[in-house]
């Protein structure tokens, strides 16, 4: 999909590229108090991500992705936040009890 500029947002919606940013940037300047819908964002390339960044544009809706809510500052959705919570939490807790453990000493039997 693209991006739909309305008259009180501008929509990003499903996946967006490059392409998009341009457009984006000219939309933000253009006026006095900018907001963007991200609730229907699947994906978008990180020259938008970057522009956002710039801009800094009032969310009207959080995107469903964790790790783009977080790279933009945003609290997760509630309902993709407890969906996630729920079903992640094990396996994030785990990867990250991986990542942070030291390595057994060499020789040593676990």
């Amino acid at each position: 999909m693209a991006i739909r500029y309305l008259k009180t947002h501008a929509a990003l919606e499903g996946h967006l590229g490059a392409e998009d940013a341009e457009g984006l940037v000219e939309w933000l300047r253009a006026q006095a108090r900018p907001q963007v819908h991200l609730g229907k964002c699947e994906s978008l390339h990180a020259a938008l991500l970057q522009t956002l960044l710039a801009f800094r544009p009032r969310i009207k809706a959080a995107p469903a992705d964790r790790w783009l809510c977080a790279a933009l500052g945003l609290e997760p959705p509630a309902a993709s936040a407890s969906a996630a919570s729920t079903s992640g939490a094990s396996a994030s807790s785990a990867a990250s009890a991986a990542s942070f453990s030291s390595p057994s000493p060499a020789g040593s039997s676990e």
